[in-house]
């Protein structure tokens, strides 16, 4: 197996055991609770490698908080980071530090 196919699935696996974390800490939208259908949402984006696995970076919302309501943590970043702060606040101040070093 060449080295990017490796990468790939050292990475899949460990997105999928990030899930299993979320989910099990988590249980349902932290939000309004409901579980049906609900989504791992990385608070900052997957793409900054060195939060992409950390469960810290992870909450888990039901699909309207995820991405579709008008309250969503997609649509409306500043509403999610105000209650990010009000009801999460060990995450956010844990995430706050890690971007504090990228200034």
């Amino acid at each position: 197996m060449n080295k990017k196919k490796q990468e790939k699935k050292e990475r899949n696996k460990l997105d999928k055991e990030w899930k299993q974390q979320i989910k099990l800490r988590d249980v349902g939208c932290v939000i309004c609770g409901v579980s049906e259908r609900a989504n791992c949402h990385h608070i900052i984006s997957r793409n900054i490698k060195e939060l992409r696995h950390d469960v810290m970076n992870g909450i888990l919302l039901c699909p309207s908080h995820h991405k579709w309501g008008t309250f969503s943590a997609h649509k409306n970043g500043l509403w999610f980071t105000n209650w990010l702060i009000e009801h999460r606040n060990e995450q956010y101040v844990y995430l706050s530090k890690f971007i504090q070093k990228f200034k």
